[in-house]
């Protein structure tokens, strides 16, 4: 009976670390994914970056270029500073994140798409304000085209993965079942261990432990994300979205 008991209660601590862990990844950086607000801020950073800026001023350049005949060369000076104006305004945020929410629905679902865009069109107002003040004349042609498309920030199947955990992550349900998992099976554990002391000093040093996992995550995301997704031509993208999505709240890994 002691050896069954000397098998059984580590086995039941380790089960809670799982299950405190699966929690802990559920709320942060989880609701960044779950929830549409949480999501559509993220992307409004990753956006607004360094990275965003050149991602946007790129593919902006390219759209104008194309559609006007300008060549791109005419175009950049003018588009570049331009989205970095804009990008410095509360309204170009307040935009991305209207085109954020939208893409939320399609990429967090049962079915999701392997693919993270945002309409451009919520920003056109500050965009061509601050290309007017630049060149008038493109500012004209940009307000003749009328739409300005849209800047995919990330795609591929890891898009699609992440997706699908994301959709079953926001469940209410799920974060429910790990919290009792967790308290049940080290409640188990520790009842059942013939050296009660030290089953409860092991369990301190694994929820030590398991409060760093979202910082390893949060770590991981930017290098991992770079290496898998393709963004416009520019990872640096990809990688500044997944480190936006998955940055986490410090106050959920202090509680365990």
């Amino acid at each position: 009976m002691r050896s069954l008991l000397g098998v059984v209660s580590p086995l039941l601590l380790f089960v809670a670390l799982v299950g405190t862990a699966v929690a802990l990844l559920l709320v942060t950086p989880g609701r960044n994914l779950t929830d549409a607000d949480e999501f559509a801020a993220a992307t409004a950073r990753a956006v607004v970056s360094s990275d965003g800026r050149a991602a946007l001023a790129n593919e902006l350049t390219a759209e104008i270029a194309a559609s006007t005949g300008l060549p791109e060369g005419a175009v950049a000076p003018v588009i570049g500073p331009a989205v970095d104006a804009a990008a410095d305004e509360p309204l170009f945020a307040e935009g991305v994140e209207a085109g954020a929410r939208a893409s939320h629905r399609a990429v967090v679902a049962p079915d999701p798409s392997d693919t993270v865009a945002v309409s451009l069109d919520a920003v056109a107002a500050p965009l061509t304000a601050r290309v007017a003040a630049i060149d008038p004349r493109l500012a004209g042609l940009l307000s003749a085209e009328g739409e300005f498309g849209t800047l995919t920030l990330a795609e591929g199947p890891p898009v699609r993965w992440i997706g699908r955990l994301g959709y079953a992550a926001g469940r209410p349900e799920a974060w429910t079942a790990a919290i009792l998992l967790a308290l049940g099976a080290g409640t188990a554990g520790l009842l059942v261990a013939r050296r009660r002391a030290s089953a409860a000093t092991a369990l301190g040093v694994g929820l030590l432990v398991v409060s760093a996992i979202p910082f390893a995550v949060a770590w991981l995301a930017r290098p991992v994300a770079e290496r898998l997704a393709g963004v416009s031509g520019q990872p640096a993208l990809a990688g500044a979205l997944a480190s936006e999505l998955l940055a986490v709240d410090a106050t959920a890994p202090v509680v365990v």
